[in-house]
């Protein structure tokens, strides 16, 4: 008599494992999906100030070759003050727009 009774809940649970899997995999897929998402956004989120810091690099590296401190009211430069920090700014704006224009090539926003 009891074995029966259990026998007849047999079916009813093997529908309610099937839906608790089918639930399962349906909550993974939305938590996958959530971690994708955050993490898309958080890379994102790095790729201006990367971007920004990869400009700066270049201009930082071409003041240090000509040696300006401006304090020094340009003494350092190796042309004569006006023409040499024409140079100087016309090489940093040349290299800006080449990294730039690398960028946009390349589609990075």
């Amino acid at each position: 008599m009891v074995v029966s009774a259990f026998t007849d809940l047999e079916t009813p649970l093997a529908r309610l494992g099937a839906a608790l899997f089918a639930a399962r995999g349906a909550v993974d897929g939305a938590c996958d999906f959530a971690v994708s998402h955050r993490t898309l956004s958080a890379n994102r989120g790095s790729t201006v100030p990367t971007l920004v810091a990869t400009i700066l690099l270049r201009a930082t590296r071409i003041v240090s070759l000509f040696g300006v401190n401006l304090g020094s009211s340009f003494r350092g430069l190796p042309a004569e003050p006006p023409r040499g920090f024409a140079l100087m700014l016309g090489c940093i704006a040349l290299v800006t727009t080449a990294r730039l224009w690398t960028f946009r090539r390349r589609d990075w926003r």
